[in-house]
């Protein structure tokens, strides 16, 4: 499922970007996948073909894109791996020379990173390191990496559809520790052994949409934000059964499931605990953020919001309810919490009372509470559509340039991270962000999710598949 912030066409006699391109095959072709990486220049793909593969790796700070068959069959394990002998730190992937977008990390399970005596020390670890860079990763699986600062992950970029499970951090951010952008991830059962943000330890600001939180917890040592701590923005996220401990029962610990946060919207808050303590302030679910709107929010153990927040348009599930414009308290009618799904059932109070002022839902109406919206048919708005990356979906539109465009090619790019500031193409200012999105639709602009996306317009300027569909 993928959330799509912004669509282009460009329509120009272009060649495909793809060609002249190589493709670099691991191990048919290149006994490792550094080797590849050593000889491949930017805009290459290093291919790796399925098997475990004990190696580090180094992008050399080169724009490419290594890519495995999937996650589940392509894995890099570095137990026993030697280290780099030019670097201080262990991960078993680096992005130490300012990547940016271009450079994409693929369909790979990175496993196996452990920093040795103190972790802290000299000898730190993460699955993967990108300090100072902002790479992408794409359906990755982050799992089993024990280091310091994001066990897991540390440093800027895009993350989607990815993978972050059961990895640690003996300091902040037991999954992620940094400022990338996570889309369409699933953060479980990462811990931290000293410091705040059991699953993710936001350095500066950065956003999580559509991710699922569940099941992280901070050290006992009074820590707090056992799922999320620092200033990340939540959009349509569920946050669920995130553990900030206290110190002995002594010391208290907020945010059991997020502290410090930016804005919450359209979010799902559940069943989060935080440990009972005798000294400080202790017992939220959320400790702290800027807003919270269009969310549900119940459940959690002992308390579920921090006295004086910002909070409207929401379901906060408590006897009194909780201060705000729009704030309800009675029962959301999730459908199945016991197994899991908190989508709304219909007759839901929760359905069509968010913000007023806010976009609707794809069907038109009002949008609802919490992160997973009860969608009627999807409708097509005059100016603007979008698909859900909670609720999925299909949309189709249509391409009509007018006779002046017969001939032209067309190209429909999107882009994940937004229209501002945009790219400079020619001289032209073009409102596209260019990343692994972009970049997906470059090397492959036949294929899905938008289909048809690559056409000559007809003599009358149109599209000649008729409409083009985006699916979710």
């Amino acid at each position: 499922m993928t959330r799509i912030h912004s669509l282009l066409l460009f329509t120009a006699a272009l060649a495909p970007a793809a060609a002249g391109q190589q493709t670099l095959i691991v191990p048919s072709q290149f006994a490792t996948i550094q080797s590849a990486i050593d000889q491949a220049q930017d805009g290459d793909t290093v291919s790796i073909l399925p098997g475990v593969y004990s190696e580090r790796i180094d992008f050399s700070g080169k724009a490419i894109e290594v890519r495995g068959d999937s996650a589940s069959t392509t894995i890099l394990d570095v137990r026993l791996a030697p280290e780099f002998n030019d670097f201080p730190f262990r991960p078993a992937v680096r992005f130490a020379q300012g990547e940016g977008a271009l450079s994409i990390l693929r369909d790979v399970t990175v496993t196996g990173a452990e920093g040795l005596g103190n972790p802290c020390g000299s000898n730190q670890s993460n699955g993967v390191y990108a300090e100072g860079a902002t790479p992408t990763l794409l359906d990755c699986i982050l799992v089993d990496n024990h280091g310091c600062l994001g066990g897991a992950y540390r440093g800027g970029g895009l993350l989607v559809g990815c993978e972050l499970r059961a990895n640690s951090s003996a300091d902040a951010g037991g999954g992620m520790h940094g400022d990338a952008d996570l889309v369409d991830c699933l953060i479980q059962n990462n811990r931290t052994v000293n410091g705040e943000g059991g699953g993710v330890f936001a350095t500066g600001p950065c956003s999580l949409t559509g991710c699922e939180i569940v099941d992280n917890w901070t050290g006992f040592d009074g820590y707090s934000g056992g799922g999320v701590s620092g200033p990340a923005d939540l959009d349509r996220c569920l946050v669920a059964r995130n553990t900030a401990n206290t110190s002995g029962g002594m010391i208290g610990a907020v945010g059991g499931g997020l502290h410090n946060v930016g804005k919450v919207e359209r979010c799902t808050i559940v069943s989060n605990v935080n440990e009972p303590c005798l000294f400080g302030d202790c017992g939220f679910a959320v400790s702290s953020a800027t807003e919270i709107v269009d969310s549900i929010v119940g459940g959690n153990v002992p308390s579920n919001l921090a006295p004086g927040l910002n909070v409207s348009w929401s379901t906060v599930i408590e006897p009194g309810g909780y201060p705000g414009v729009g704030v309800l308290s009675g029962d959301p009618l999730f459908s199945d919490i016991v197994g899991g799904d908190y989508s709304l059932q219909s007759g839901s109070p929760a359905i069509d009372t968010g913000d007023p002022s806010a976009p609707l839902d794809l069907d038109g109406t009002r949008r609802d509470q919490g992160a997973f919206p009860k969608l009627g048919a999807l409708t097509t708005p005059s100016a603007t559509f979008g698909v859900s990356a909670a609720a999925g979906g299909s949309q189709d539109f249509a391409v009509d340039f007018g006779p002046s465009g017969a001939g032209d090619l067309m190209w429909i790019l999107g882009s994940l991270s937004g229209s501002a500031p945009g790219l400079n193409v020619g001289g032209v200012s073009v409102p596209l962000n260019v990343d692994s999105y972009t970049t997906s639709l470059l090397l492959a602009p036949a294929a899905p999710p938008i289909l048809d996306g690559f056409q000559v317009l007809d003599a009358d300027g149109h599209d000649p598949a008729g409409a083009n569909e985006l699916d979710a």
